[in-house]
This record gives structure tokens, sequence and C-alpha cells, in this order.
């Protein structure tokens, strides 16, 4: 009874948090694929409905889902329960488990769910594709700059478009972010992870530290909120633990990496 008011609070309160199942149609049939769809930070479900037709039509199921921004560990951990679940509950009709991940938020999120499936022994995806994704900081910017920097995710979001700049809300926002960031890095410097994400330790993880998946990083030259050298540098993190990578850059340049290259190759 307390379970399930739990969880019907939750996903009242945080709706495109809380994982959705949903099958091709007609293919109640054992031996699909299923694909995890992580978002970025203030998606909804309607930005991911083009996407879970494509991989419906291509036969498989999916599961999407996006972390609130700003969530607490104890709610990160909550949601990741659940998709974890519904994911390892289906193991025994789905043939292979697979990934897409969004921006940083969508990477923090994978990172979590990694860390617990390796730590349980929980399935691991047999592939992940890396869209816009990721910046991953291994040093602090200060406290002013982490505020700025985050704003420009909720500037996107407050506009419905991609303008992560603007002349009266950045600097808004930033100040009004300065009290979070400053709690924040309190909080991580005195009980690490245990009540908020500490970026820079969930950054080292995934960079140097979590299991080797396939991967393909989808990103654009472009992109104004995440770099394109941060995502060649998780790339390059990539190759050198012996990942099966493949590189997609939309504008390429002479720094990207060409499908080519057998050791990125998806196999």
């Amino acid at each position: 009874m307390i379970k399930k008011f739990i969880n019907n609070l939750m996903g009242w309160g945080f709706p495109n948090a809380m994982p959705m199942y949903k099958s091709p149609p007609g293919s109640a049939k054992p031996g699909i694929d299923l694909v995890v769809i992580l978002g970025w930070g203030g998606s909804t479900r309607r930005n991911f409905s083009k996407l879970e037709n494509f991989y419906h039509n291509n036969g498989m199921a999916t599961i999407t889902t996006t972390m609130p921004l700003l969530a607490p560990t104890v709610m990160r951990r909550y949601f990741n329960k659940q998709t974890i679940d519904l994911a390892t509950l289906g193991a025994g009709k789905h043939r292979k488990l697979y990934y897409h991940v969004f921006s940083n938020n969508g990477t923090w999120n994978y990172g979590d769910i990694m860390q617990e499936s390796e730590n349980n022994n929980y399935n691991l995806p047999v592939k992940t594709i890396f869209d816009s994704s990721a910046w991953l900081p291994l040093q602090n910017f200060g406290i002013y700059m982490d505020a700025k920097l985050f704003s420009r995710a909720i500037v996107a979001i407050i506009l419905g478009k991609p303008v992560y700049e603007h002349t009266i809300l950045t600097p808004v926002l930033s100040l009004l972010l300065l009290p979070v960031s400053i709690t924040a890095k309190v909080l991580t410097s005195w009980f690490g992870s245990a009540v908020v994400m500490d970026v820079f330790e969930m950054s080292r993880y995934l960079r140097y530290k979590m299991r080797p998946v396939p991967s393909l990083f989808i990103y654009s030259s472009g992109d104004e909120l995440v770099p394109p050298e941060q995502v060649e540098e998780f790339i390059a993190d990539m190759k050198r633990r012996s990942a099966s990578c493949s590189n997609s850059n939309s504008n390429s340049n002479s720094n990207s990496i060409p499908l080519t290259d057998s050791t990125l190759s998806i196999n």
C-alpha cells in the first residue's frame, strides 16, 4: 500500500521522470530488443515521440525517462531503480538491451544506472548511443561559473528552444542559482554523493572507471551547450579503455574520428 502510494505520488509529481515502457504495436512476442531513452534536462515525453516511433517501427520496445534537474540522490536512486526494474524484469522477453542517451543530464543518469547495474550484476547494454553528449568536467569552475553554466540549460527550457544565453534571464538565473551551487558544493564536500550527485566524481567514473560498452557518439561542431572538443575528449577516453566506439559528427572537421577507423567500429 505504501509503495503504491509513493509510486503514484512520484508519478504525479514527476511524470517525465517515471519511466514509461512501450512496445511496438502487435509485438507481444518474446525476443524483441529494448532501448532505454534517457532525456536531456527539462525534456518531456512528447520530445521523444518520433524517436520512440522510429524504434517501434524497427521492432524494438522502449523505456523513456528524464531525470529532473537538481534531483537529490534519493530521488535519483528511486527513478533509476524503476528504470532498472523495468529493463531487468523484461529481460526474459527482450533479446538485447540498448541505451540512447541525451546531453549531460542523460549521461549522468546513465552513469548512475551503469554503476547500479555493475554493482548488482544487472543486464548491461550491448550498445549505447551518446546523442549531443557529453561534457564531463574534471575540475571545479568556481561557484559563480558553475551557476552560470547550469543557467544555460534552464534558459533553453524556459524559452523552449536551443538558445542558451539571454540578456535578462542569464544574469538573473546565475544569481538565483548561486545558493544552489554553494549548497551543492558544501554537501558534496561533507557527504560525497550521499545527498546530491557529485558531478566531478560522476565524470571521473564515466571517463575512467565505467565498464566499456560499444558506443556511437552523435554530435555537432555547432552545439552551443556541449562543446564538440569535450565530446571528443570523452571519445578519446573510451578509446584508451578499449571501448568499441563509432563517431558521427554532423559537421565534420579535421578533429573528427572517421567511421572507417576499425578501432571505432560497432560490431
